[in-house]
């Protein structure tokens, strides 16, 4: 099946809603977009007082990018490891110090969040807050499933 393994239950996504989630566990999120669709992932993660906390996105262009939310003021493409799948299956990883994403098996991000990374000069305000949720945005048009694990 697409779930490897591991516990978890398959969830659909329903979007700008709070799902309760820590940094000690692993969100997958499964997604079957086209390159050139114009398709996007947008999930954010928040303190338990609703207060932005970081965020993933993926935008499913012609050269598909990702953008750490309150890290970078603007997308950036995906190193030519991106798994050519349409079918995608994306592990994200919140650290103590970033943030880490595979896709189908392959890391295609493993960040440590700092001020040579960062364009955002404030991304230490949001990244420092302890998540207890996350949520997709209303504006997330690839995200299908999910899975807390």
């Amino acid at each position: 099946s697409f779930w490897q393994q591991s516990s978890g239950i398959e969830q659909s996504v329903v979007r700008d809603v709070g799902i309760p989630f820590n940094k000690t566990q692993t969100l997958e999120v499964r997604t079957n977009s086209g390159d050139g669709s114009g398709d996007r992932m947008r999930v954010g993660f928040q303190d338990d007082n609703r207060d932005d906390a970081g965020g993933f996105l993926v935008s499913f262009q012609q050269t598909p990018s990702y953008w750490v939310r309150y890290c970078f003021n603007s997308y950036k493409p995906f190193p030519d490891n991106l798994p050519k799948e349409q079918n995608k299956l994306w592990r994200i990883k919140r650290t103590d110090k970033g943030l880490k994403v595979t896709c189908n098996g392959v890391t295609v991000l493993d960040a440590v969040l700092s001020d040579q990374l960062c364009d955002a000069s404030d991304w230490r305000s949001y990244w420092s807050r302890e998540i207890s949720q996350f949520y997709f945005t209303s504006s997330d048009t690839a995200s299908i499933s999910y899975r807390i694990t």
